[in-house]
């Protein structure tokens, strides 16, 4: 199996894995993927998690309401656009984020259990590299070079 083949089943994998969690624990996939970007990024705008989790903007849109109603995260008018939302964690919020995290460490330390500490800190670092540049991999980038490429 090539690098690209093994990567998408790991990605499917821990993609069902999450899913069922998530499930069990009242959430959908794409909430955890907000939490966890407004985690990474105090602040994100709607528009931001949108590019990052590359969810469609209506679906976005009734998560970040879903989550707001149930006081995971806060929105709060960006003081340098108005026109725009700041999207927060709440102390909740940041509670449920860390408890998928622990999670998502789980699987982790399950699918790198066969290898060294020197072989995981390695792995990191050539897929940091690897990925270092995302705008080379939104999918309309692909793409475009796929069909230059192809053509």
């Amino acid at each position: 199996m090539e690098i690209g083949q093994k990567i998408f089943f790991l990605a499917r994998q821990k993609g069902m894995f999450l899913k069922q969690i998530a499930k069990e624990h009242n959430y959908k996939v794409i909430e955890l993927a907000i939490l966890a970007v407004a985690d990474h990024k105090p602040g994100v705008s709607q528009e931001e998690i949108r590019d990052v989790t590359s969810f469609d903007e209506a679906s976005v849109a009734r998560s970040l309401k879903s989550l707001e109603d149930r006081n995971l995260i806060k929105r709060e008018v960006n003081p340098e656009n108005k026109r725009l939302k700041k999207v927060l964690l709440t102390s909740e919020g940041q509670k449920a984020n860390d408890k998928f995290k622990s999670i998502l460490d789980f699987w982790d330390d399950e699918l790198l259990s066969e290898l060294t500490k020197n072989e995981r800190d390695r792995l990191g670092e050539l897929l940091d590299k690897a990925t270092i540049d995302s705008e080379k991999f939104k999918v309309d980038s692909m793409v475009k070079k796929w069909r230059e490429n192809n053509e």
